[in-house]
């Protein structure tokens, strides 16, 4: 049996029960979500035949009405997009980079934390021609730029905003997990992380001013072992 999802707006599958099972109890659909199986009428998920277990199996569904309805066309300008098919993937998720791949660990490097100092100065150089907002929308836009990414995969550094620039390194080849902290860093919280991989001799990324750099390395070594 081929049963179709509609969600938000968008309709995913199609997908066996079996598969629809594990989706409800991984939170990317609800009971309360439309569903239509083998192209009869579309009920809540919760209706589906084989779904639920025990006393709560529901009654059989009735005849076949009408097919799963096409995605429509969306129309911009003269032009007409058609959307990208759903059919046979989960539905999207936040925790999810890459597909069959769970985000662990996502952050940009600390401003305040990592630089107490630095960043009282600009604030007091506000004041000289508004020199402070200049270096301070600089290291800003800098920080912003910048994505420290563990999955359950790979690392993952992402630089830049209007250029970017990525470098990875997979869990199976990381060599060595560095954590440095300066006095300041050590009172806020945050470090310097550096990883090095089995293939390189020095450190493939390093990210400055990173909070909870004790849980991240514990969230690395945890995954690689296994």
């Amino acid at each position: 049996m081929k049963v179709y999802v509609s969600k938000a707006g968008q309709q995913y599958g199609p997908y066996t029960v079996e598969q629809l099972r594990v989706y409800v109890q991984q939170g990317n659909f609800t009971t309360a979500d439309l569903a239509c199986c083998d192209g009869q009428n579309w009920v809540t998920v919760a209706q589906v035949p084989g779904l639920m277990s025990g006393s709560q199996q529901p009654t059989p569904m009735p005849p076949p009405s009408e097919l799963p309805p096409r995605q429509k066309k969306k129309r911009t300008g003269k032009r007409v997009v058609e959307p990208l098919s759903q059919q046979a993937r989960p539905p999207p998720r936040a925790d999810l980079i890459e597909a069959g791949e769970r985000q662990l660990y996502k952050a940009n490097p600390a401003m305040f934390r990592n630089s107490p100092i630095y960043f009282i100065i600009s604030i007091i150089l506000i004041a000289v021609y508004g020199l402070g907002l200049v270096i301070l929308l600089f290291w800003w836009l800098n920080v912003k730029g910048m994505t420290f990414i563990v999955s359950n995969e790979r690392i993952t550094l992402r630089k830049g905003i209007l250029s970017k620039h990525t470098n990875e390194v997979f869990l199976n080849d990381i060599r060595n997990v560095q954590i440095s902290q300066s006095f300041f860093q050590r009172i806020f919280g945050v470090a310097t992380i550096g990883i090095s991989s089995a293939g390189q001799a020095g450190v493939e990324i390093a990210v400055d001013g990173l909070r909870n750099p004790n849980k991240v390395k514990d969230i690395i070594d945890r995954h690689r072992r296994g």
